[in-house]
């Protein structure tokens, strides 16, 4: 969804990312990733206006009160090429700010906005399917220690169980 974020709304969705607009963390893949206040200031500005331009001097007004004195071209460039820099995102081909020579940048991928209770519910499925993942990883790890182990064994007092060790691997290694 292109358009006017609400910011009432806990969580904003792009790409692999998730930012909590109250906590003021962004997320990539359910790992927290540290962004300064002002370029997450420049973020929640380009996600409340996504689709529109966000022109320099509300970014400047948003970040820097009247009465602060600042290099404010090279502060501004710096904080958006950190924000860019977090977000793996590029000045020559943009996946999610796009510049707008001399007028201000605009937020070009889409934007979801769920409530809560529904992106809390999705990344606990997303969480609890990994950890199945790794479980399953580590019981077939075990499986195929047990096979070798009994196959060791098996070398080693010469007995017929090797037989049934080598099928045992065979099915194992087919099957997964």
């Amino acid at each position: 969804m292109v358009g006017n974020v609400s910011t009432s709304l806990r969580t904003i969705q792009f790409g692999k990312f998730e930012l909590d607009s109250r906590t003021g963390e962004l997320w990539r893949n359910g790992f927290r990733v540290g962004l300064p206040d002002q370029p997450f200031q420049i973020l929640m500005a380009l996600l409340e206006q996504s689709g529109e331009i966000v022109t320099r001097e509300e970014l400047r007004r948003r970040l820097w009160s009247d009465d602060t004195f600042v290099d404010f071209e090279h502060g501004l460039n710096a904080a958006v090429n950190k924000l860019r820099q977090v977000l793996g995102d590029s000045v020559n081909d943009p996946m999610f700010i796009e510049t707008m020579p001399r007028r201000g940048y605009r937020f070009i991928w889409r934007v979801n906005c769920a409530p809560d209770a529904e992106l809390r519910a999705e990344t606990e499925r997303r969480r609890r399917s990994l950890l199945a993942a790794e479980s399953l990883s580590m019981w077939t790890r075990l499986r195929v220690v047990r096979i070798g182990a009994m196959v060791i064994a098996a070398a080693w007092s010469r007995q017929p169980v090797l037989a049934d060790a080598y099928r045992a691997l065979g099915r194992l290694l087919s099957v997964e």
